[in-house]
């Protein structure tokens, strides 16, 4: 059964705390999507990663207080009445005998509670920015200290930003969050794969995502990890083209960027692939450059290696294949040599992956020096190639193929581990499953 050590996360950040500390983390709010119904609700990662904790209305507060690390969790109280309608809740007891909380109250009583928490500390770690209503809660604390200094109730005399500490730790992930990770990816490879396998031509691009999606929530995830991207033809030129509403053609390729969410971790994959059953000769070339620069920048995920040197590599080998292929006229060709190929790959070749799918952690060092791979670390690495239907640089054969290729990646001290190699991704692999599930082989 997968599981994650949440007792060593919330050491390893008390650890870091330092003594006479504390740390507070909001949960997400629930959000109303029309009247009084909700979005389906989605927790506060930061708070996940340190208690497990999904339920709304929650907050979480560590302390190092004279010598004593201290887990206090405030929850919603089980409450029958209203269990009946949204679900039964952890409750006190739960989010003690559960979740192992040193001390347990409930939701209504927190500005009371915080009031004493905050009052004993001498430092407060706490991220301001991330809900107004929060922020006033805590200053309205601060202020209360302030002013108590006069009675000798001491109080922070530093407030430092949580994500500090919070955000650098869940950059590495430990050998349970890579167990999860990987179980993520399965399942995110399983709904593409059966994407490939159920595509048709004269299929909307919303029934391509349902069998996604569905596929997802059938092998065990709770949910897609960000907002799946069905893009048939040349509406892959739109980077975070979500309508997923046109008709798919034969002879077009589509472009499928989805993830599976288990236990709160990420997946994300992109695949491009036909339609029918098998590429067109300006696609098999387009596809073929993108794929030998995503299969070059994966070889580039090493330890010491950085994002931002992946991604000038890995621009710098696609320029190249760009112009060897004789995708582009002559001139524009020529033109990439100086001006580069921001026209045709515009994003960057990967990001972090984790708790969300856009993860946390920085990319620069103090300096300003880029930040540099080490094990443990998740990234995800997706060059693409965007041909405009318009762009006159483009010869005509290639004009309206876009092509995106993703892939979930490790930072190991042997190399780079692709957790996401359970889909196809070559020529002759992806023709040979269209071909089979059209009835052509």
């Amino acid at each position: 059964m997968l599981t994650i050590d949440f007792a060593r996360n919330r050491a390893a950040v008390m650890k870091e705390m330092g003594p006479n500390a504390g740390l507070l983390v909001f949960g997400a709010r629930e959000k109303i999507r029309s009247r009084d119904t909700h979005y389906n609700y989605r927790f506060s990662s930061d708070l996940f990663y340190l208690s497990g904790l999904t339920e709304p209305g929650s907050a979480i507060f560590l302390s190092t207080v004279a010598g004593a690390e201290a887990f206090h969790l405030f929850v919603r109280e089980s409450k029958p009445e209203e269990e009946r309608w949204n679900g039964i809740r952890l409750g006190l007891q739960g989010a003690a005998e559960k979740l192992g909380a040193d001390k347990a109250y409930a939701s209504g009583t927190m500005q009371e509670v915080l009031s004493q928490l905050i009052s004993s500390v001498d430092r407060l770690h706490f991220t301001f920015g991330n809900d107004e209503a929060y922020d006033r809660t805590v200053i309205g604390i601060l202020g209360s200290c302030r002013e108590g200094r006069r009675q000798a109730r001491r109080g922070p005399s530093e407030v430092v930003d949580a994500e500090l500490i919070l955000h650098r730790l869940r950059m590495f992930k430990q050998a349970d969050e890579l167990e999860v990770m990987a179980e993520a990816a399965r399942v995110s490879a399983a709904g593409h794969l059966a994407g490939m396998r159920g595509v048709r031509p004269g299929m909307n691009e919303a029934e391509l995502q349902g069998i996604v999606e569905s596929t997802f929530k059938r092998e065990g995830a709770s949910c897609p990890s960000f907002s799946s991207i069905v893009a048939g033809g040349d509406r892959a030129y739109v980077l975070h083209y979500e309508s997923n509403d046109a008709t798919l053609a034969d002879g077009e390729l589509v472009m499928v960027d989805a993830g599976a969410e288990v236990l709160g971790y990420a997946g994300d994959i992109s695949r491009t692939y036909p339609v029918g059953a098998a590429f067109t000769p300006a696609q098999r070339i387009a596809y073929e450059v993108v794929l030998a620069a995503q299969e070059y920048a994966i070889t580039l995920v090493q330890v010491g290696s950085t994002n931002q040197e992946v991604h000038e590599k890995t621009t710098a080998r696609l320029a190249e294949l760009l112009r060897d292929a004789n995708i582009l006229e002559p001139a524009a060709a020529e033109a990439t040599r100086t001006k580069g190929i921001g026209e045709y790959f515009p994003h960057g070749t990967g990001h972090y992956l984790g708790l969300d799918v856009h993860d946390v952690g920085t990319y620069l060092e103090r300096g300003n020096r880029p930040f540099a791979y080490r094990p443990g670390m998740v990234v995800t690495i997706e060059p693409g190639l965007y041909l405009s239907a318009s762009n006159l640089d483009v010869r005509p054969a290639f004009r309206g193929i876009s092509i995106r290729i993703e892939d979930d990646v490790v930072v190991t001290e042997a190399g780079p581990r692709v957790l996401t190699a359970g889909v196809p991704k070559s020529v002759s692999e992806i023709e040979s499953i269209r071909a089979a599930a059209l009835g052509e082989k």
